[in-house]
This record gives C-alpha cells, structure tokens and sequence, in this order.
C-alpha cells in the first residue's frame, strides 16, 4: 500500500514537472517571438525615418541607400557630429557616451559601467 502511494506521487510530481517544462518552454518562445517582433517594429520604424528624407523612395535601391549610411556614419567629421547628436539624446536618457570601439558608438547603462569602461582603456 505504502509503495502504491509512493509511485502514485512520483508519477504525479514527474506529470507536474513535465508540464513545468513545456511550459518554461512556451514562455521561452513567447520572449523570443516578442523579442523578435519588437527589432520588427524598430526596422520598420527607423526605415520609415529614413525613407521620409528621401525624395522619391520607392524608387531608390538598397545600394544608395548602404553607401549614403556609410558616408553619414563612417567620414571622420560626419562620425563627430553623429556622436555628438547621440550623446547628446543618450544624456537626457542618462546613458553615457564612451566613444568608438571597432568602429561603432559605444555606450554605458549606468555610472559604475562607465568607470569600469575608463578603467579598461
């Protein structure tokens, strides 16, 4: 009787663990898919910025496009003014600008990053 009980238990705690799993799964597909409709939403939202400065836009393809955005973020004096915009925006955010590390803008969350960055370099 006693063992009947036992494996009763473990039965139900391993059924119990099993829906736990499928269920840590869903909620991992869940952040996954809201991750990824999110970058969605941010592509499609900064491609509409970018396509409100262009004259006629439909008619324009992927390569200007590419070369105007490496002419705009990669020439030394246009990089200075793009940082300078950025940190500007990431101040009010309370994010600070650290500056370039293999050619991108590098920025810090908080106080305590921003030191450790300094101390790195």
């Amino acid at each position: 009787m006693l063992q009947k009980s036992l494996i009763t238990i473990i039965e139900k705690t391993k059924a119990k663990l099993r829906r736990a799993q499928h269920k840590e799964k869903m909620l991992e597909h869940q952040i996954k898919t809201l991750k990824w409709k999110e970058r969605t939403h941010r592509f499609c939202t900064k491609g509409a910025i970018l396509e409100s400065h262009l004259s006629h836009p439909e008619s324009v393809t992927d390569e200007p496009v590419s070369t105007i955005l490496k002419v705009l973020f990669h020439r030394g004096d246009n990089k200075r003014l793009v940082a300078q915009s950025l940190f500007e925006k990431q101040k009010e955010d309370a994010i600070r600008f650290v500056g370039f590390k293999g050619g991108r803008f590098c920025f810090c969350l908080s106080d305590e990053d921003y030191r450790n960055t300094r101390r790195s370099e």
